[in-house]
């Protein structure tokens, strides 16, 4: 127990060098970590991204040696016969064909290894040695050390320590920068930093320690080594144990003396449990003791050292503890509140951070240091204690809640995952949003908004968030809406972290979105129908054996949307397209009809090879769809029907639609109006007559717009010339009220009205008790229309029941009709009579709107000049 606890002090104390040394007479052994002994699939492929391979950083995609282990891992070990009995990787041999890897798909570069190569001993070895790391990479550091100093040669002992040549030719300093340089060079080409760890940029970084290395070397100074003194300021009371020079061979002991030695003010080292223990140490060792024979009662030196010792001369944990004491003595801090948090608000920033750093340096470095002196860590917190009490309020335009908030977000160091991949959430997020390159796939919303969330978050981060000097701040519900954290430091939410699920599988990013763009695609394809069931069938089955991504690499957690786009490609191509009809869906032209309602027809092509033919008619945004053809004029026709008199300017856009081969094709779209048929016939006709109809009809619907109110700055009569304008009516006949109504007791008419609607609409109000089996018989032309839909209305406070009459063309305005009734076949009732006519001549005197009055007189001379051209 005793040792494992000391052994976590010196670990501690030697954190920046990360070995131990062994010492012997002539060379001292480095130990490094050696918890990586046999290797996986995803420790391999840290090391094949030891440089971010697949982004090609540096050119790490380049080398040969990383382009072979990376096929290897790929192809190798799953599809090209590796022999193995066991499932640790060490143990694969290597005796494939290369031919048969670079068939599969994958590249290699330069020569194979032998037959019976083990794959360990590429990666540890060929790979190493370009990686500047594992092996071969260490091997590289040694005989770069033993070419610029040969007669104190360094050695590799196994994969897991090396041995140095004990100095006598260097200064200490110079001599020591190398070692540093080596140690620091070591500790990052073992195994574990390699294959235990995927962050990128570690080649960089490597060969970045390889050259320190080569520079420390070249400057090593020839001369004697330093000779340790103690410092002047060792106490020197002869009745206090002196360790001057005492030695031990037990590394642990003589760490005790060491710290002992350190001690460097009297009163404390004058303590009495202090000069027990010191006692007790020096008389053990001048025995030849190690330091677990050496007891202080029935506890051994070190034990008693770890418990008690170290806190009363401030030493090692000691430190840590004098240091903790000072910052945490809230009498110290001028609003009487301790504060350890790095993102408060409360005092002057650059003030704050001085005593953070200190505090932060006497609880690490000093706790981890085997060299610092009692009298320094006195001092320090002395220092600590001024700069605590120095502190000055802060009036910042933020909270410390609020600067905690958005650290969390730009500041690698303020989250809980930041400092082990070296990046910041902000650097996260705009890692995502660069790997859409696509300039087509920037242009959409779902980019453009992704990408204004990004830019907010790093605006943020310029601010100055430690003097509060920016214009202004985001408040702390903005800040969390955009990205929160847990008290942890972990991801919770926020618009940033919501969006991204979205956008990945939008653009076909990580594993997900690649799935789900490819899915989207080949959905597509087969709702086309434009291609053969065989070749769909195939890129279904290819799909979902990931052949092509697996070739390109194009899924994964780093790809972009234009390697997806790419896999898009690769597959699409693979389709068979069905054969196409040999004839066109064809609009041929237009007409309109003048009944009733107004229609427009539009005559199509042979449509003989299509099936599911119809017509698609949109107008004003509402789509209709129309499957009924007729013929007129000996062409197959589609006819819009319905068109009020408002709607004579509506443009009206029909598409012919059919269906080949299980594809449905749609012709071009044609645009027509009511208006475009009267301007056109204006053009063309001969015909004055006709062109006064036309005329009047556009008089007609401009009047109808004005009074509804209808699109009024499209007037269907605004494209007439003075010339046309002059070929329409002035004047119309005399108008004659032809209405009558007769007596009645149980059945008759109440009254007549007139609706301006798809059709100029009769309504007839009818007196009657009730309308089972009440029929009213219209008669019109020479035809009797049998009428028995009523709907109620109430009129001067009665309820009567309405029925329309809808079969007026614009010929028969003056033309009445007559009304009568029958319930269950018997006539009953009184009769009347009425037309168009008869309520224009009523309306016209009397009504006081004038956009009405125009809409009437209107109505008059349309109804006048079609019955006089139409008959």
């Amino acid at each position: 127990m005793t040792k494992r606890i000391f052994a976590a002090v010196i670990a501690i104390a030697m954190v920046c060098t990360m070995f131990a040394f062994a010492s012997s007479a002539e060379t001292t052994t480095v130990t490094l970590d050696s918890s990586v002994t046999a290797y996986n699939w995803d420790q391999i492929l840290n090391a094949i991204n030891f440089n971010d391979y697949d982004h090609n950083e540096d050119g790490w995609k380049d080398v040969a040696e990383a382009t072979n282990l990376r096929s290897m891992l790929l192809y190798g070990l799953v599809d090209c016969g590796w022999e193995t009995t066991s499932p640790n990787y060490n143990d694969i041999l290597y005796t494939f064909d290369v031919n048969k890897l670079i068939d599969a798909g994958m590249s290699w570069v330069g020569d194979a290894p032998a037959a019976g190569t083990r794959f360990c001993d590429y990666m540890q070895n060929t790979f190493g040695a370009v990686a500047y790391a594992l092996r071969g990479g260490k091997q590289k550091a040694v005989d770069l050390w033993n070419s610029y100093v040969p007669a104190q040669p360094i050695a590799l002992l196994g994969d897991n320590a090396y041995t140095v040549t004990v100095n006598t030719l260097y200064t200490t300093e110079s001599y020591d920068a190398a070692l540093n340089a080596l140690g620091a060079y070591m500790t990052y080409a073992q195994d574990n930093q390699v294959c235990n760890v995927g962050t990128a940029g570690r080649w960089t970084a490597q060969k970045a320690r390889y050259a320190a290395l080569e520079t420390a070397l070249q400057g090593l100074v020839e001369g004697t080594p330093d000779t340790p003194v103690l410092p002047p300021e060792t106490p020197t009371d002869p009745t206090l144990v002196d360790m001057t020079g005492l030695t031990s061979p037990d590394y642990v002991t003589q760490l005790l003396i060491t710290f002992y030695n350190n001690v460097d003010v009297e009163s404390y080292r004058a303590k009495e449990v202090v000069q027990t223990w010191a006692a007790a140490l020096k008389a053990g060792v001048e025995a030849g003791l190690a330091y677990d024979a050496i007891l202080v009662g029935d506890v051994d030196v070190c034990t008693l050292w770890e418990s008690t010792i170290r806190y009363e001369v401030l030493l090692n944990m000691g430190a840590r503890t004098a240091a903790d004491a000072v910052m945490n003595d809230a009498s110290l801090w001028p609003l009487g509140a301790v504060i350890t948090d790095q993102a408060q608000t409360t005092y002057k920033a650059a003030q704050y951070k001085e005593v953070y750093d200190l505090w932060v340096q006497i609880r690490d470095e000093y706790k981890a240091s085997t060299t610092v002196k009692t009298s320094e860590v006195i001092a320090a917190c002395d220092t600590l204690k001024a700069k605590i009490q120095a502190l000055e309020i802060a009036s910042l335009p933020f909270t410390t809640e609020q600067k905690q908030a958005a650290m969390a977000i730009f500041d690698k160091n303020s989250s809980a995952y930041g400092p082990a991949i070296n990046m910041s959430a902000l650097e996260i997020y705009q890692q995502r949003l660069n790997r859409v390159v696509l300039d087509v796939n920037k242009a959409t919303d779902t980019y453009i908004n992704f990408k204004a969330l990004i830019d907010t978050a790093a605006a943020w981060a310029t601010l100055d968030w430690e003097n509060g000097t920016s214009a202004s701040y985001p408040t702390l519900e903005e800040i969390r809406a955009l990205l929160a954290f847990d008290a942890e430091g972990w991801i919770t939410g926020g618009s940033l972290e919501d969006d991204w699920y979205p956008f990945r599988l939008a653009f076909g990013l990580d594993n997900a979105g690649y799935d789900a763009v490819i899915a989207a695609a080949v959905a597509e394809w087969e709702a086309s129908g434009l291609y053969t069931d065989a070749s769909i069938a195939a890129v279904k089955e290819s799909v979902a054996k990931y052949e092509v991504s697996t070739m390109t690499g194009a899924c994964g957690s780093s790809n972009t949307d234009e390697q997806t786009q790419g896999d898009v490609a690769i597959y699409k191509a693979m389709l068979e397209e069905k054969p196409l009809p040999t004839t066109t869906l064809t609009i041929r032209g237009a007409n309109v009809t003048l009944q009733e309602s107004i229609s427009l027809f539009f005559a199509i092509g042979d449509v003989s090879e299509y099936t599911d033919v119809y017509m698609e008619f949109s107008v004003n945004g509402v789509v209709t769809k129309v499957t009924e053809s007729l013929v007129k004029g000996g062409m197959t026709c589609y006819m819009y029907p319905g068109i009020s008199a408002k709607q004579g300017g509506d443009i009206v856009t029909a598409t012919l639609c059919g269906t080949y081969e299980g594809v449905e094709y749609r012709s071009s779209a044609f645009v027509y109006s009511v208006a475009d048929y009267c301007y056109s016939r204006l053009a063309k006709s001969t015909d004055n007559n006709f062109k006064k109809v036309c005329v009047d009809l556009l008089n007609y619907c401009s009047a109808a717009q004005v009074y509804f109110n209808y699109n009024t700055d499209n007037l269907a009569n605004a494209r007439l010339t003075e010339e046309q304008k002059a070929l329409g009516s002035s004047s119309y006949q005399t108008l004659t009220d032809n209405s009558f109504k007769s007596e009645y007791t149980d059945y008759g008419i109440k009254a007549f009205n007139l609706l301006y609607e798809d059709v100029i609409k009769v309504m007839i109000a009818v007196d009657a008790p009730a309308t089972e089996g009440l029929v009213a018989k219209v008669s019109f032309d020479g035809i009797t229309y049998t009428l028995n839909e009523y709907y109620e209305q109430v009129i001067a406070g009665q309820v009567y029941y309405i029925f329309d009459f809808t079969k007026i063309a614009p010929t028969q305005f003056r033309n009445t009709f007559a009304v009568t009734f029958e319930v269950n076949g018997v006539v009953v009732g009184g009769t009347g009579t009425y037309s168009v006519e008869s309520y224009l001549s009523r309306m016209i005197p009397k009504t006081t709107n004038e956009a009405y009055k125009a809409l009437l007189e209107a109505t008059a001379m349309y109804g006048d000049s079609c019955a006089a051209y139409f008959g």
